[in-house]
Protein backbone atom coordinates (compact mmCIF):
# COMPACT_ATOMS: atom_id res chain seq x y z
CA UNK A 1 0.00 0.00 0.00
CA UNK A 2 1.48 2.94 -0.95
CA UNK A 3 2.01 5.91 1.50
CA UNK A 4 -0.81 7.80 0.08
CA UNK A 5 -3.88 5.74 0.91
CA UNK A 6 -2.25 5.64 4.82
CA UNK A 7 -5.39 7.20 5.25
CA UNK A 8 -7.85 4.48 4.14
CA UNK A 9 -6.47 2.14 6.13
CA UNK A 10 -6.34 4.00 9.10
CA UNK A 11 -10.34 4.93 8.30
CA UNK A 12 -11.13 1.19 7.79
CA UNK A 13 -9.45 0.89 11.12
CA UNK A 14 -11.64 3.56 12.32
CA UNK A 15 -14.64 2.64 11.09
CA UNK A 16 -14.53 -0.75 12.71
CA UNK A 17 -13.87 0.81 16.29
CA UNK A 18 -17.32 3.70 15.17
CA UNK A 19 -19.34 -0.13 14.86
CA UNK A 20 -18.19 -0.90 17.82
CA UNK A 21 -18.90 2.16 19.75
CA UNK A 22 -22.55 2.41 17.87
CA UNK A 23 -23.33 -0.76 19.78
CA UNK A 24 -22.57 0.82 23.18
CA UNK A 25 -24.16 3.96 22.60
CA UNK A 26 -27.24 1.98 21.58
CA UNK A 27 -27.70 -0.06 24.77
CA UNK A 28 -26.44 2.80 26.82
CA UNK A 29 -29.81 4.42 25.39
CA UNK A 30 -31.94 1.85 26.14
CA UNK A 31 -31.11 0.86 30.03
CA UNK A 32 -28.66 1.93 32.27
CA UNK A 33 -24.70 0.35 31.66
CA UNK A 34 -23.41 -2.28 34.44
CA UNK A 35 -20.19 -1.48 35.85
CA UNK A 36 -18.18 -3.69 33.25
CA UNK A 37 -20.03 -2.04 30.22
CA UNK A 38 -19.43 1.57 31.11
CA UNK A 39 -15.75 0.37 31.27
CA UNK A 40 -15.60 -1.42 27.86
CA UNK A 41 -17.71 1.87 26.39
CA UNK A 42 -14.95 4.21 27.53
CA UNK A 43 -12.21 1.86 26.31
CA UNK A 44 -14.19 1.35 22.74
CA UNK A 45 -14.29 5.45 22.96
CA UNK A 46 -10.22 5.94 23.63
CA UNK A 47 -9.94 3.63 20.86
CA UNK A 48 -12.10 5.16 18.53
CA UNK A 49 -10.75 8.84 18.95
CA UNK A 50 -7.51 7.48 19.00
CA UNK A 51 -8.41 6.42 15.35
CA UNK A 52 -9.84 9.32 14.47
CA UNK A 53 -6.89 11.37 15.14
CA UNK A 54 -5.02 8.62 12.97
CA UNK A 55 -7.63 9.22 9.99
CA UNK A 56 -7.20 13.21 10.62
CA UNK A 57 -3.71 13.01 10.37
CA UNK A 58 -3.00 10.78 7.32
CA UNK A 59 -5.58 12.52 5.43
CA UNK A 60 -4.30 15.76 5.87
CA UNK A 61 -0.52 14.14 5.50
CA UNK A 62 -1.98 12.67 2.28
CA UNK A 63 -3.07 16.88 1.54
CA UNK A 64 -0.02 18.11 1.81
CA UNK A 65 -0.20 19.17 5.63
CA UNK A 66 2.69 17.43 7.59
CA UNK A 67 3.70 17.88 10.87
CA UNK A 68 0.87 17.16 13.19
CA UNK A 69 2.10 15.94 16.51
CA UNK A 70 -0.93 16.93 18.76
CA UNK A 71 -4.64 15.97 18.44
CA UNK A 72 -5.72 19.61 18.69
CA UNK A 73 -3.29 20.76 15.81
CA UNK A 74 -5.14 17.93 14.05
CA UNK A 75 -8.40 19.27 15.07
CA UNK A 76 -7.99 22.61 13.91
CA UNK A 77 -6.94 21.70 10.21
CA UNK A 78 -9.23 18.92 10.34
CA UNK A 79 -12.25 21.71 10.63
CA UNK A 80 -10.59 24.22 8.46
CA UNK A 81 -10.35 21.20 5.66
CA UNK A 82 -14.34 20.20 6.53
CA UNK A 83 -13.40 16.92 7.66
CA UNK A 84 -15.31 18.07 10.63
CA UNK A 85 -17.66 20.21 12.24
CA UNK A 86 -18.27 21.62 15.80
CA UNK A 87 -14.67 22.30 16.18
CA UNK A 88 -14.93 23.68 20.03
CA UNK A 89 -17.20 20.72 20.83
CA UNK A 90 -14.02 18.54 19.77
CA UNK A 91 -11.66 20.48 21.59
CA UNK A 92 -13.56 19.82 24.15
CA UNK A 93 -13.80 16.61 24.10
CA UNK A 94 -10.26 16.15 23.76
CA UNK A 95 -10.25 17.91 27.07
CA UNK A 96 -13.52 15.66 28.92
CA UNK A 97 -10.81 12.63 27.32
CA UNK A 98 -7.59 13.37 29.09
CA UNK A 99 -9.46 14.40 32.66
CA UNK A 100 -10.93 10.95 32.23
CA UNK A 101 -8.28 9.39 31.65
CA UNK A 102 -6.40 10.74 34.67
CA UNK A 103 -9.26 10.27 37.10
CA UNK A 104 -10.91 7.16 39.27
CA UNK A 105 -13.85 9.24 39.87
CA UNK A 106 -17.38 7.81 39.08
CA UNK A 107 -18.65 10.79 38.67
CA UNK A 108 -16.12 12.01 35.70
CA UNK A 109 -16.95 8.48 33.81
CA UNK A 110 -20.68 8.45 34.16
CA UNK A 111 -20.01 12.27 32.89
CA UNK A 112 -17.86 10.68 29.73
CA UNK A 113 -20.17 7.93 29.51
CA UNK A 114 -23.27 10.63 28.98
CA UNK A 115 -20.83 13.06 26.56
CA UNK A 116 -20.00 10.27 24.42
CA UNK A 117 -24.03 9.17 24.08
CA UNK A 118 -25.56 12.55 23.57
CA UNK A 119 -22.54 14.75 21.45
CA UNK A 120 -19.42 12.55 20.84
CA UNK A 121 -20.60 9.49 18.81
CA UNK A 122 -22.47 11.95 16.60
CA UNK A 123 -19.12 13.88 16.13
CA UNK A 124 -17.44 10.33 14.89
CA UNK A 125 -20.05 9.75 12.42
CA UNK A 126 -19.72 13.23 11.03
CA UNK A 127 -16.49 12.70 10.63
CA UNK A 128 -17.51 9.27 9.09
CA UNK A 129 -19.82 10.62 6.43
CA UNK A 130 -17.35 13.42 5.85
CA UNK A 131 -14.46 10.41 4.73
CA UNK A 132 -17.29 8.34 2.78
CA UNK A 133 -17.84 11.56 0.62
CA UNK A 134 -14.02 11.63 -0.60
CA UNK A 135 -13.81 8.10 -1.03
CA UNK A 136 -16.67 8.33 -3.70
Amino acid sequence: MKKADNWKKSYKNYKKALATLKDDVEIAETRKLTSPEKQDTIENFDHTIALAWDVMKDYLADQGIIGINENGEAVRYAFKNNLIEDKNVWMDMLKEHKNASKSNDDKTADDLLDSIVTTYYSLFNVLAERIDELEE
